[in-house]
């Protein structure tokens, strides 16, 4: 229901735009009575009675529409504002927890690579060259002194 709404607002506002009203000239109006026959008292457009009546009736239903269509362009824009506020705020909230989380890994992975940047740059004792050569020695000695144990 509300989306035909908006969809009325924003349809009807363009069409009646489409229909362009001419300004009228400035002025006071000039009404002159004359019979059938005689001649006009000035040069201009001459109206019947109905047409004056219909073409006031004109005027004053525009000033009317002009109101209405007035007021129905500041709801429609005050809707349009609101949508984007709405929008934006959105936004901002969703960017806001994007960023936390994003900065959240960040951190995270900065912490880890201190962490094995140490690790590399100091080795634990077990994993150091000179403890590797150490236990190769070593091994290799006991091996050698259990083996002629063993053969002797």
């Amino acid at each position: 229901m509300r989306w035909l709404v908006l969809l009325f607002f924003i349809t009807v506002p363009s069409v009646v735009s489409a229909q362009a009203i001419e300004a009228l000239p400035p002025g006071d109006d000039v009404i002159e009575a004359i019979q059938k026959g005689s001649p006009a008292p000035f040069s201009g457009q001459l109206f019947d009675t109905m047409t004056a009546i219909r073409w006031g009736n004109y005027l004053q239903q525009y000033r009317l529409r002009l109101d209405v269509d007035v007021k129905a362009a500041e709801k429609t824009c005050k809707a349009e504002l609101d949508y984007g506020l709405k929008v934006r705020t959105i936004e901002l909230d969703r960017n806001k927890k994007v960023e936390t989380d994003l900065q959240l890994r960040l951190l995270s992975s900065e912490k880890r690579a201190v962490v094995l940047q140490d690790r590399l740059s100091n080795p634990s004792f077990f994993r150091s060259m000179e403890f590797g050569v150490t236990m190769g020695v070593v091994s290799s000695v006991v091996v050698v002194v259990v083996s002629a144990l063993v053969l002797k």
